[in-house]
């Protein structure tokens, strides 16, 4: 047997016994056989009643009819007549036995036809006769038994018609209902599945439209094929959106992966850097101070001196960008001193504005709260950078740092100075990494990052930065910070008003000569990290040293290394308090 050709053939009834379209044509012929026997039922049992009671007519028709020939024959005793009547009676329609009985003590009996079987009707009727004196007297009875086989016979010939027609009908109709289905439905559904199964979403969609004529008001296909472009398109999207997102979170992963990489190789360099440039510094200095150099020597010695310092300010803005950058930045806010803020860099800016002939002054208004919520190392470092770029931008004049309460009550610190100024187009993009005003015209240039990592110090204390400035006027730079909750206002640490004035250049209190000593060779050497720790020494065995501390924290922070030498042999050379 060939068995490839037996399963070819069975393919088609195989993809039928799974079509709708067959599902429905039978579902329609079951339920309309269905309706059919039930309404055919219905018919015969009207039918059957009908006939029914036209029998029991007919019969009761009987009774009546021959009831008086009958009495009058058995009155008379006339057997011939009696079978006449009889045979006539068993000759009727539906009629199957006929019986005469007379009433007595041997009666005659006279009958035509068999008795007997199912399906019958059977009645006795009285055979009256009127006897001499107007009285009636039942003189025998009359039997009779009608058969239904008649009826039957009919019901069948009429059910077979009904079911036959019905039967023909449902088919035919069956058969329009799934031709209208298959062109009007399922032709479109087929190629409505097609498509779907054909459906790429990485690819640009072409819209499915139906091989049919556009109806004048959408139906249930014209909705389905408009939610499917619909939905195509929706899914290419958001594949696109995906693919791109994808994208761009593997660019972000190399970019980030690249900028650590570049951040760790940044601070490695710049700690690399930054150690034997301390040392170079150190002995430049102890050199300076050599009295047999010749006055040429000295101020070579005194270039070697400021650029190192420079290299060393841009390997320190280097060092705090890549922080930045690699989103490792840390504040610690907590409640600062406005004043002590200020001593602690008065020193070293009051230098950078002496050796430009610059006037400059710290203002510090009496209505200032005692404290600020900030970083007290971070808020050092932001005013450094902007009075040193105050310094470096300004050739003559004042520059000078203002603080003041505003009418909200947050402090704000203001930078002023009369240099070159910035113009409008300019004060946004100054904050920018490696961005400068157009000319710095010195050899003091920095690499443009000062000010973008002010700016996100301040940010991290929850402030910003707002410039103004005119070009050939000067410029301000502030900020504002919030008060410390129930801080004092304009009392500093001991007690002592704090009054509107220019912060002094005396000597603050310092620590015995011997310490001072050590102090001085850590300054000669550029150590900076041994210059914080004995910092941070002198500060916790004595309070009344706190002010020199921090002054002299801030200057080793900066690697300002010729600002601290200056700063420590000025107080050594005007002696100590014990």
């Amino acid at each position: 047997m060939n068995f490839n050709a037996l399963a070819a053939a069975r393919r088609p009834f195989a993809r039928l016994r799974g079509s709708v379209v067959v599902r429905l044509l039978a579902i329609v012929f079951v339920f309309s056989c269905a309706v059919t026997v039930l309404l055919t039922a219905v018919q015969l049992d009207r039918d059957y009643r009908k006939g029914a009671a036209l029998v029991e007519e007919r019969l009761s028709d009987i009774g009546r009819s021959y009831g008086a020939s009958l009495a009058e024959a058995l009155w008379r005793l006339d057997r011939a007549q009696l079978q006449l009547e009889v045979d006539g009676i068993a000759r009727l329609a539906d009629i199957r036995a006929v019986e005469v009985r007379e009433i007595g003590p041997s009666p005659m009996v006279i009958a035509s036809g068999t008795r007997g079987g199912a399906a019958v009707f059977s009645r006795d009727y009285p055979i009256v006769r009127r006897v001499q004196g107007g009285t009636d007297r039942v003189i025998g009875t009359l039997h009779v038994e009608a058969t239904l086989d008649d009826l039957y016979r009919s019901l069948m010939r009429t059910a077979v018609l009904i079911l036959v027609n019905q039967a023909a009908n449902t088919f035919l109709v069956a058969l329009l209902i799934t031709f209208l289905l298959d062109r009007i439905v399922m032709r479109h559904l087929t190629a409505l599945a097609r498509t779907v199964d054909r459906y790429d979403y990485r690819y640009a969609p072409s819209p499915l439209v139906l091989d049919r004529r556009r109806p004048p008001v959408p139906d249930e296909l014209e909705r389905v094929v408009t939610a499917f472009n619909a939905m195509g398109a929706r899914l290419h999207r958001a594949y696109l959106d995906e693919r791109d997102a994808a994208t761009e979170r593997e660019a972000r992963r190399t970019a980030e992966a690249a900028n650590s990489a570049k951040g760790a190789f940044i601070a490695n360099m710049s700690h690399e850097l930054r150690t034997p440039l301390n040392g170079i510094l150190g002995y430049a200095q102890n050199l300076k101070r050599d009295s047999t150099l010749s006055d040429s020597q000295r101020e070579s010695v005194s270039v070697i001196l400021r650029c190192g310092e420079h290299l060393l300010g841009l390997i320190h803005d280097v060092l705090d960008f890549a922080t930045i950058e690699a989103g490792k930045l840390r504040v610690d806010i907590g409640e600062v001193e406005p004043a002590a803020v200020v001593a602690s860099i008065h020193g070293a800016i009051a230098m950078k504005a002496a050796d430009k002939g610059l006037a400059f002054v710290c203002e510090i208004a009496p209505d200032v709260p005692r404290c600020v919520r900030a970083d007290e190392r971070r808020l050092r470092q932001v005013l450094l950078n902007l009075l040193t770029n105050a310094v470096k931008f300004t050739a003559r004049g004042v520059v000078g740092l203002y603080v003041t309460c505003t009418p909200s009550g947050s402090v704000r610190f203001a930078v002023r100075d009369t240099g070159i100024g910035i113009h409008p187009d300019q004060v946004e993009t100054i904050f920018h990494p490696f961005e400068q005003v157009a000319s710095t015209g010195g050899r003091d240039a920095g690499i443009g990052l000062g000010l973008a990592i002010s700016r996100q110090f301040v940010r991290a204390m929850g402030a910003d930065i707002e410039v103004e400035s005119s070009i050939g006027e000067g410029s301000v730079f502030r900020f504002d910070l919030p008060a410390a909750v129930k801080a004092g206002r304009g009392q500093p640490r001991d007690g002592a008003p704090l009054e509107r004035s220019r912060l002094p250049l005396e000597r603050l209190p310092t620590p015995a000569v011997e310490r001072m000593n050590e102090l001085h060779c850590l300054a000669r050497m550029g150590d900076m990290r041994g210059v914080r720790r004995w910092a941070e020494a002198i500060a916790a065995a004595d309070a009344r040293h706190a002010s020199f501390s921090a002054a002299l924290d801030a200057l080793a922070q900066a690697y300002q290394s010729k600002q601290l030498l200056a700063f420590v042999e000025r107080h050594l050379d005007t002696g100590s308090e014990p």
